[in-house]
C-alpha cells in the first residue's frame, strides 16, 4: 500500500508522468498477480494428520429409526443408509 501512496504522490507532485504512473501501476498489479504462482513452488504442504472426528449435523434422528432402505422417512436416515450402503442399492 505504501508503494500505490508514493506513485500517487510522485503525480501529485508532477514528479513522473501519468504515461509513467500507469506504467509503473501495470507493474505492481502484474506483479502482484504472478508472483503466486512463483512462491508455490518453494511452499511445502504440510504433513496429512491420521486420525480425527467427523461431524455432520442433520435432523430427523430418534428412537423410532430403521435401518430399512425403504423407509427412508428424515435426512438422518437418508446419511446413515447412504453410509452404511452406498452403491449397494440405490432406491
Amino acid at each position: 500500500m505504501s508503494k500505490l501512496k508514493q506513485l500517487e504522490g510522485m503525480v501529485i507532485n508532477g514528479k513522473i508522468s501519468r504515461r509513467e504512473f500507469i506504467t509503473r501501476m501495470s507493474a505492481i498489479g502484474l506483479a502482484a498477480a504472478i508472483s503466486p504462482a512463483f512462491l508455490s513452488k518453494y511452499a511445502h504442504a504440510a504433513k496429512p494428520i491420521k486420525g480425527g472426528v467427523l461431524r455432520i449435523a442433520c435432523t430427523g434422528g430418534s428412537t423410532t429409526d430403521s435401518l430399512d432402505p425403504g423407509k427412508l422417512t428424515s435426512q438422518y436416515n437418508q446419511f446413515l443408509n447412504f453410509q452404511m450402503r452406498n452403491c449397494l442399492v440405490e432406491i
